[in-house]
């Protein structure tokens, strides 16, 4: 089990009388489905239904607290103010709260139970324990979230030489006598083997929710009403099949930033953008990994892969653990 400061989120929080009315007509989830004991991903879209950020959000007594990539924050803040001026809503950076912990492995349910008498049991399942609400995530190894919130959550100073002050509740601390090595890269590859896609701020606007598979990995509610975005966002949905989609691909040589993958298909090739990618070690044949937009009839007519740099080492497209609707 692996206990990992996961510094590269941040948050913010919304409060006031018409939080959930107000987001609701902003979020691309359906809040009428948030509660205290379950959490939401969700996006936040432009007019032109294209993502600015993506986030999590749980409840925190009566506000709405979103967990974004770092420096995303101020993105969704500054698109949230567009639409404010006429509800009652206060919209801020989270700039003093403490980092969650990730918990990674098959002991980690059990080390749950041990400090804290409780474990989430079904994915995006929330239980506030008082100060730290603990939040299972979808993934192919067991994995929770730890947010320290209310007095336990905020960073209480700051020393002479600079470093924080972390006050974590005496529960959350005993977890560290488990732990092992590893690192934020360990649970971002963990996401990608989830196909789950954080757009960092270099990447907003660049793609719409489908082209990421957020319409088949629960991000987006196609019952709710209406959201900035969503005309474009349904009508691509119901229009029919998307002509591209998010893959899960493995890599026998290392990927490097600023890559792409070239798609060979009848005689033709074509460039796709690898959104995000992690290398693992040597050992491992299959341990390079990424998320890369690619065309579906390419895919699913026995195209071939490679990465840009090095076209003669071939990719291996993978199964994501949610389908396309284009292949059912």
């Amino acid at each position: 089990m692996s206990v990992i400061e996961l510094d590269h989120y941040q948050f913010v929080r919304v409060s006031g009388a018409d939080t959930l009315q107000f987001l609701q007509g902003q979020l691309s989830c359906n809040l009428d489905n948030l509660s205290e004991e379950l959490s939401l991903r969700g996006a936040i879209c432009n007019l032109k239904g294209r993502v600015v950020a993506d986030f999590r959000v749980v409840l925190d007594a009566e506000d709405c607290l979103l967990q974004t990539a770092d420096g995303s924050a101020q993105a969704i803040v500054a698109t949230l103010a567009k639409y404010a001026m006429f509800s009652k809503v206060e919209i801020s950076i989270e700039t003093n709260h403490l980092p969650p912990w990730g918990l990674l492995g098959e002991d980690s349910g059990k080390l749950l139970l041990a400090a804290f008498d409780a474990c989430p049991a079904a994915d995006d399942q929330v239980i506030d324990t008082g100060g730290v609400k603990i939040i299972r995530l979808a993934g192919v190894q067991a994995r929770y979230e730890l947010w320290f919130t209310g007095e336990a959550g905020t960073v209480e100073g700051v020393t002479d030489a600079g470093t924080r002050e972390r006050e974590h509740p005496v529960a959350a601390t005993s977890l560290l006598e488990s732990d092992s090595k590893a690192s934020p890269g360990d649970w971002a590859r963990q996401d990608i083997l989830a196909g789950i896609v954080h757009v960092a701020p270099a990447q907003s606007e660049s793609y719409t929710p489908q082209l990421l598979n957020y319409d088949t990995s629960g991000v987006i509610d196609f019952n709710k009403g209406c959201y900035t975005g969503q005309e474009v966002v349904a009508r691509m949905y119901y229009r029919g099949k998307a002509k591209k989609r998010l893959y899960l691909l493995s890599s026998d040589t290392e990927i490097q930033a600023g890559d792409s993958v070239t798609q060979t298909y009848i005689g033709r090739e074509t460039q796709a953008d690898i959104v995000t990618f992690s290398n693992g070690s040597t050992a491992d044949a299959d341990s390079n990994l990424l998320l890369a937009v690619l065309t579906a009839e390419n895919v699913a007519n026995g195209g071939k892969f490679s990465l840009a740099a090095n076209p003669q080492a071939p990719l291996q497209v993978l199964e994501l653990p949610h389908s396309s609707p284009d292949e059912t």
